[in-house]
């Protein structure tokens, strides 16, 4: 019964029409293109980057891999795979590793001249520190 004595029948909740499915992302064939998507959808904080990165990684490993300079110092991005690489580690919970990833993210930032990112690796190497170990 409601407060003013009017009656109402319950019913089950109402259907709710399932989510369509995110349009699956076009991952660009070229090198420089690919890198350029991957850092426009980390910057927006897209959790869609991450398959990106992996090609990114697998592609600056090959043999015969030559930096594009037009992405800027081949130190940003070895930084920002070292970043990735920290990420998937602490997501693994292997925490050691993960702070020495992005410990070694820092020194890279370093040598490309980024200082802010630089010490916002270094803040977050610290702060996995902490958690880990209550420090």
């Amino acid at each position: 019964l409601l407060p003013l004595g009017l009656r109402t029948v319950l019913t089950g909740p109402a259907a709710v029409p399932a989510p369509a499915a995110a349009p699956a992302r076009e991952m660009p064939e070229d090198f420089a293109a690919l890198v350029r998507e991957a850092r426009r959808m980390a910057a927006v904080g897209h959790p869609g980057d991450t398959p990106l990165w992996d090609r990114i990684a697998e592609a600056a490993a090959a043999d015969g891999y030559r930096h594009d300079d037009t992405l800027g110092p081949e130190q940003r991005l070895r930084a920002e795979l070292a970043e990735q690489r920290a990420h998937t580690l602490h997501a693994e919970d292997r925490d050691r590793a993960a702070r020495t990833a992005m410990e070694e993210t820092a020194e890279l930032y370093e040598a490309a001249r980024m200082p802010w990112h630089a010490l916002v690796a270094r803040a977050r190497a610290l702060s996995w520190a902490v958690v880990t170990t209550g420090a």
